[in-house]
């Protein structure tokens, strides 16, 4: 199951921080779990969620999304506890104080009988990416978007998640690279703030096509949607690779 909490802070004047305060939101996430779970979550390779923040009128919005029901008890439930009202960023002396809270769930079968079993099965799908993207090849930065990175990721973050579905195999990773392009895109390069450090990476929108059997696409549709909830590329967990879907169209 994926569990999704949109905390909505009162208005006030930090909006210079930007979607950056995903690494320092990042802190405060530590600071309130369990210490046995955050013991867990500095040795794992891929964690079992996502946190960023953005800006929608004039207030902080805090995302965090646990991948799994092991995360959902460890992270979203504390902070979905009325006892969380507000957050002291201390680096900074910052109080946000919480307005509203919005918890959604949803599992893995749902979103995959959502594409696999609807007739909305579409060829291209266009991302808008919220917060600064980046991937890791070799120990260098990757600061351009390439379709098989982008979904490959996406892969490894479900079946390390999932315990409903496992969707990689060889040919499927053949298939991705075969059919699927970036066929518009609109970015520019950015960087990602991290206590002292400055990532490489890049903003803004692309529109992938899928083409091959439609068996694939719905394939893709779904974890291009999940992705949604998981973001991709690197420390998606500080607050980075965050996207959403904006558009979809060529229905097949």
């Amino acid at each position: 199951m994926i569990h999704s909490l949109r905390i909505i802070f009162k208005k006030n004047d930090e909006s210079g921080y930007g979607s950056y305060m995903g690494s320092l939101m990042h802190g405060v996430l530590m600071e309130h779990i369990s210490s046995e779970y955050a013991d867990k979550m500095h040795i794992s390779q891929i964690h079992p969620y996502s946190q960023y923040t953005y800006f929608e009128n004039g207030r902080i919005v805090w995302c965090i999304t646990a991948l799994n029901d092991e995360a959902g008890r460890y992270i979203t439930d504390v902070f979905m506890s009325a006892d969380f009202s507000k957050v002291h960023i201390k680096k900074h002396d910052i109080v946000l104080e919480v307005d509203k809270k919005i918890y959604s769930t949803v599992s893995y079968s749902e979103l995959f009988n959502k594409n696999y079993l609807s007739e909305n099965t579409y060829r291209y799908v266009q991302i808008e990416f919220i917060t600064p993207v980046s991937f890791k090849s070799n120990g260098n930065y990757i600061i351009f978007p390439e379709a098989r990175m982008i979904l490959n990721n996406l892969i490894r973050k479900y079946d390390s998640s999932s315990c409903e579905t496992q969707i990689y195999d060889e040919l499927l990773l053949e298939q991705i690279e075969k059919n699927t392009d970036i066929v518009e895109y609109s970015l520019r390069s950015v960087k990602f703030y991290m206590e002292g450090i400055k990532i490489p990476s890049f903003i803004g929108k692309i529109t992938l096509k899928f083409s091959g059997a439609s068996e694939f696409i719905r394939l893709m549709n779904m974890l291009t949607e999940y992705g949604e909830y998981s973001g991709t590329g690197i420390k998606t967990s500080i607050g980075m690779g965050a996207y959403k879907i904006t558009d979809k169209r060529g229905k097949c």
